[in-house]
């Protein structure tokens, strides 16, 4: 875990590297770690109190089958209890067991069988959620991630296209069903890999910096 000294620290040691993202106006910009106070406007809350209590409506967790998933759709139901939170995943069962607080909020955590990434799945969400009656969808959580780490020299194609979909393909895809949402926030899980790399995740960390330079459009 990084404090906020070794985040001091990693960001004087970055100020060399070339790590450099095209901005959309043509200019180049290098990212940096560094320490941040926390804005005196938050001071007296905590990270459940940062989604509106009072958000009703379906919030959609993509990759919501997925620990960070799950984990992502039961703060949502904890900090807004009049939403009904949907965990979405390719195959709309969860692979591992719920938590008994996840499982006691069931009532209004749904699951759903979406692989954000294919078209067609993402293209018929809104039909799917007005089918069962769902409420309109006010929140996006966008979680959706796969590993297939190797060495440089041992990536292919094909393992970049895997990593690469459910993140950057599955964000695209959602960002153009949100514009039929009447959306009061978005996030998008993304990846410190992005600016420090890891060992044997170049197809990941990629991933990620697509994702960063995505975000900027949302």
């Amino acid at each position: 875990m990084l404090t906020g000294d070794s985040m001091y620290v990693c960001a004087n040691q970055l100020d060399n590297l070339p790590f450099m993202l095209p901005h959309a106006a043509g200019t180049l910009l290098m990212p940096r770690l560094e320490a941040a106070q926390q804005p005196a406007h938050l001071a007296h809350t905590t990270s459940s109190h940062s989604l509106p209590s009072g958000m009703t409506g379906s919030v959609l967790v993509s990759g919501g089958l997925g620990d960070i998933g799950r984990l992502a759709g039961q703060w949502v139901a904890a900090a807004a209890p009049r939403s009904h939170v949907w965990l979405l995943g390719r195959s709309g069962r969860a692979a591992h067991s719920m938590s008994s607080a996840l499982a006691h909020q069931l009532g209004h955590i749904s699951m759903a069988a979406v692989d954000v990434a294919v078209a067609s799945d993402t293209n018929g969400l809104l039909g799917q959620l007005t089918a069962v009656g769902a409420p309109a969808v006010s929140g996006l959580l966008h979680a959706g991630a796969v590993l297939q780490d190797a060495l440089l020299r041992g990536q292919t194609a094909a393992s970049l296209r895997a990593v690469h979909a459910p993140k950057v393909t599955g964000a695209l895809r959602l960002a153009g069903a949100a514009a039929a949402m009447p959306l009061q926030g978005a996030v998008q899980f993304s990846s410190l890999s992005a600016l420090l790399g890891t060992p044997g995740q170049s197809n990941y960390a990629a991933t990620n910096a697509a994702l960063d330079g995505l975000a900027q459009e949302w």
